[in-house]
């Protein structure tokens, strides 16, 4: 993990994105709303209302490649490295400038799918603490309609994207039970509900992975929909944890996001 990794914040609030967005050089804010029940929700509701300058990304169509789930991937596998980094570029992105990515579950969906792909590239991202909400809740400047179309940048796709995504994602679930055997520990972070299997609305099997265990994404956010505190979190993990080593730490939900 490189410097920029470490030092860059995970996190920053609507304010401070505000005042960031008022001069030169600001970030490329990215608009990640999406649901699952309805793919192209998260578009309507852009074209209805977005923060300024920001340009709209589909879960389904930018951070994953749908093609691999006929393969046995998934219900949402990793795009190549060169395809993301084309996405992105054509979104006006550029080498160095930093990315706010924002969704409609506080951040912890695919907004951190978006930070995660990011950071796997080595490249600067932060997630809107509290998303469009909070956003709503400064009751200030929202845009309508569609992003317009950035100029193509001349960088070398090759130049960013020198990175392979499966370095840090499980090759398969084949790899799972001698990960647990070692001591390693699977977290699954869909709702109890459904990890316990009393519901299931969209997988044709209900219940987890044997021995896994359920943190549902919703524990890490606060009763306002902010991320808890770090201090906070990193206590409840390592309750969770145990003896547990975090590099043993598998993560899973329903999607792969």
């Amino acid at each position: 993990m490189n410097a920029l990794e470490i030092n860059s914040p995970v996190l920053i609030s609507a304010q401070a994105l505000a005042d960031s967005l008022t001069g030169e050089g600001g970030p490329l804010v990215v608009d990640c709303r999406y649901a699952l029940a309805d793919p192209e929700q998260g578009w309507r509701a852009f074209v209805d209302a977005h923060l300024p300058t920001a340009v709209y990304c589909h879960l389904d169509r930018d951070l994953a490649d749908l093609s691999r789930t006929v393969h046995g991937h998934g219900r949402h596998p990793l795009p190549a490295a060169l395809v993301f980094t084309q996405r992105l570029l054509a979104w006006g992105w550029r080498p160095g400038r930093k990315l706010v990515a924002y969704d409609a579950a506080g951040g912890a969906v695919a907004a951190a799918r978006l930070w995660w792909m990011m950071r796997l590239l080595g490249q600067p991202a932060q997630v809107l603490d509290g998303g469009w909400q909070a956003w709503q809740a400064l009751q200030t400047m929202v845009e309508s309609g569609s992003p317009s179309i950035p100029t193509q940048l001349d960088v070398t796709v090759a130049s960013v994207a020198d990175t392979h995504f499966e370095e840090r994602v499980l090759p398969g679930s084949e790899h799972l039970p001698s990960l647990l055997e070692q001591g390693g520990l699977l977290l699954d972070a869909r709702t109890a509900e459904r990890f316990r299997g009393d519901i299931e609305p969209i997988d044709r099997v209900a219940g987890h992975v044997p021995g896994a265990q359920n943190r549902p994404y919703q524990s890490n956010l606060d009763g306002q929909g902010l991320f808890k505190p770090a201090a906070v979190l990193r206590q409840e993990f390592e309750a969770l944890l145990g003896t547990c080593p975090a590099g043993q730490v598998v993560h899973m939900c329903g999607s792969g996001v």
